[in-house]
C-alpha cells in the first residue's frame, strides 16, 4: 500500500484497547522494585511492594538512548501469549517541560556552550524539532511499526507539553516562540507518524489533570489550541494525571455540569462527588477530582471540535490517598501518597473512560532538590544537576534526579496503597487549603492567613518556589481579594 492510501485509511482506534485486561508487566519495574522488596520492613509494606511488582505500568521513552531499549521490551512484549497490552509514553519534545527545571529533555531548540538547553531563545526551532522528528520520532515509529498486529499498544505523547502552552505563558522559557514551534509542530509529526507506520496504536495526547486544567477559561484554552493541531481524528482521546496525584474521586452527574459545578455542590453538600481535598471547587474549577475533570474537558473539547469524541486514559499510580495534600500546587515528591486503583477497564465512568492505569512507575522520582539540600543524604550522596526548588522538602532522604528510583518514595507509596481505591486510612486535614478560610484552620505549610480578608495566602518564599508551576500559577489566576473567582463576580451575586 502507498503511504499516500495509507494515510487515507488511518483513524483514531475506535475500541477500547483496555478492554480485554490482559496489560503487560514491564521486567523493567518489576527489577527497580526487587531492592525495596529485599529490604522491606512490615506486612503492608512488603506484601504490597511485591503486588506493585506485579503491576503494569508504562515504559518512558523519555531520551533518545532509550529508542533501542523501547524496540527490545516491545519484542519481548510480542514474543507473550495471550496478546499483551503495552502502554509507552512519547516523552522528549524539543524544549521538554519549559515551566520546570527538574525534566530537562535531551533534545533542544538551541543549546548554551556548555550544552545545556537554551530555553530562551527565540526562533523557529528548526534543528531542535529535525532532531526530534528524525531521530526520536521516527525511530519509534517504525520500532511500532514493526510490531503492528502483534501487540495492542497505546501511547501517550509529550506530558505537560500542551497545557503549559494553554496557560503557562507567563513563563519566559513557555512564552519563547520557539518552544511554542516545538510543541506545535513536533506533537502532530509525532501524532501523524505513529497513526501513519502503526495504524493499530492507540494515541492519548496528555491534558494535564483537574488541579491544572479544572477550570472553564484554562479547559477551553487547551482545547482551543488542540483544535489548531488538526490531529483529532488521529487520536484516540485524552489522558490525564500523567505523573501527578489528582484524586480519582466520585463522578458528579451530567447535570452539575450544564451549570457551574460549583453551584451544584453547593446544593448537594456531603454528596461523594464533591468531596474536594484540595479546595478547588470553591474557587470555582471543576477538577475536584479526576472523574470530574473529565466530564468538564469533554464539554470544552466538544465546543471547538464538535465531532471529536474523546476517550479518556487516567493515571492512578500515585492518588490513593486523596486528603494527603493540602496543596495541589505540590507535584515533587510530595509526602503522604499511596498508590492508587490498580490497571484496569472497569472505571466510573465507561462511555468516556477507557480505563485506569500506572502511567508513571510508583518509586520513580519526580525531581531532587537544589544545594544546599534540607533532605538527609544517604551514604552515597545524590547527584542533582537539573534540580528545582519545588522538590525541597526537608527531613526526608534526599530524592535522585527525575526518573531514578527513589526507595524511601517506594516504600512510603506501598505503606498506604489503595489498590482498589478505597481508602482505608486517610490523615485529618488540621489546616486549611491554599486560599481558602483560615478561620477555623491554621494554614498549610507554605501559606500565612491575610485577615484582611480571611484567606490563606501564599508566602514569598512559596511564591519564589511555585511561582511559574502550572497548577499554582492556575490558582493563582482564579483568586483575587475576597476569594471571589475573576470572572465569576456575577455568578456570585446572582
Amino acid at each position: 500500500m502507498s503511504a499516500f492510501a495509507l494515510l487515507l485509511v488511518v483513524g483514531a482506534v475506535d475500541h477500547n484497547p483496555f478492554a480485554k485486561g490482559r496489560y503487560y508487566v514491564q521486567p523493567s519495574y518489576t527489577n527497580q522494585l526487587g531492592p525495596s522488596i529485599n529490604s522491606c520492613q512490615g506486612v503492608t509494606e512488603c506484601t504490597n511492594l511485591k503486588i506493585m511488582a506485579n503491576t503494569s505500568t508504562a515504559f518512558w521513552v523519555d531520551s533518545k538512548a532509550k529508542v533501542p531499549a523501547l524496540k527490545a521490551m516491545l519484542r519481548t512484549a510480542a514474543a507473550q501469549s495471550p496478546q499483551q497490552l503495552v502502554v509507552i509514553v512519547v516523552y522528549d519534545v524539543p524544549n521538554r517541560d519549559c515551566d520546570s527545571n527538574n525534566s530537562v529533555g535531551d533534545i533542544c531548540c538551541y543549546y548554551n556552550p556548555d550544552g545545556t538547553c537554551d530555553r530562551r531563545r527565540p526562533g523557529d526551532c528548526a534543528s531542535g524539532l529535525a532532531d526530534y522528528q528524525h531521530n526520536f520520532i521516527d525511530p519509534i515509529a517504525e520500532a511500532l511499526h514493526e510490531q503492528e498486529g502483534q501487540l495492542s499498544i497505546v501511547a501517550i505523547i509529550e506530558p505537560d507539553s500542551l497545557p503549559n502552552l494553554a496557560t503557562n505563558l507567563g513563563h519566559a522559557e513557555c512564552a519563547n516562540n520557539a518552544t511554542g514551534m516545538a510543541y506545535t509542530r513536533g506533537i502532530p509529526y509525532a501524532v501523524r507518524q505513529i497513526a501513519k507506520q502503526a495504524p493499530s496504536v492507540s494515541i492519548y495526547i496528555d491534558a494535564a489533570h483537574g488541579g491544572w486544567l479544572g477550570w472553564e477559561d484554562n479547559a477551553n484554552a487547551f482545547a482551543t489550541l488542540v483544535q489548531t493541531l488538526q490531529i483529532e481524528t488521529l487520536v484516540r482521546g485524552m489522558a490525564t494525571n500523567v505523573a501527578n496525584y489528582q484524586p480519582l474521586g466520585t463522578p458528579c452527574p451530567p447535570d452539575a455540569f450544564d451549570s457551574k459545578m460549583h453551584t451544584y455542590c453547593a446544593q448537594h453538600a456531603g454528596e461523594a462527588c464533591c468531596d474536594d481535598p484540595c479546595g478547588l471547587i470553591a474557587q470555582y474549577s471543576a477538577g475536584n477530582n479526576e472523574y470530574n475533570y473529565v466530564q468538564a474537558l469533554s464539554r470544552a473539547l466538544k465546543r471547538a471540535l464538535p465531532k471529536f469524541e474523546p476517550h479518556f486514559l487516567i493515571d492512578t499510580s500515585r492518588n490513593g490517598v486523596p486528603t494527603a495534600r493540602a496543596d495541589c500546587s505540590r507535584w515533587c515528591n510530595p509526602e503522604g501518597e499511596g498508590a492508587g486503583h490498580r490497571p484496569t477497564a472497569d472505571t466510573a465512568l465507561t462511555d468516556r473512560v477507557d480505563g485506569l492505569f500506572w502511567v508513571k512507575p510508583p518509586g520513580e522520582s519526580d525531581g531532587c532538590e537544589p544545594a544546599p539540600a534540607t533532605c538527609a543524604q544517604p551514604p552515597t550522596p545524590v547527584a542533582c544537576l537539573h534540580p528545582d526548588a519545588a522538590c525541597a522538602d526537608g527531613g526526608k532522604p534526599c530524592a535522585p534526579e527525575a526518573g531514578g528510583w527513589y526507595d524511601y518514595g517506594a516504600k512510603g507509596l506501598a505503606q498506604r496503597a489503595a489498590f482498589n481505591g478505597v481508602v482505608t486510612t486517610a490523615p485529618p486535614r488540621g489546616a486549611a487549603a491554599p486560599f481558602q478560610d483560615c478561620a477555623r484552620w491554621p494554614c498549610a505549610s507554605g501559606y500565612m492567613c491575610d485577615k484582611a480578608v480571611a484567606l490563606c495566602v501564599p508566602t514569598p518564599e512559596t511564591l519564589r518556589t511555585f511561582g511559574s508551576n502550572g497548577a499554582f500559577a492556575t490558582r493563582q489566576a482564579h483568586v483575587v481579594t475576597g476569594g471571589v473567582a475573576k470572572g465569576e463576580a456575577n455568578v456570585v451575586a446572582k
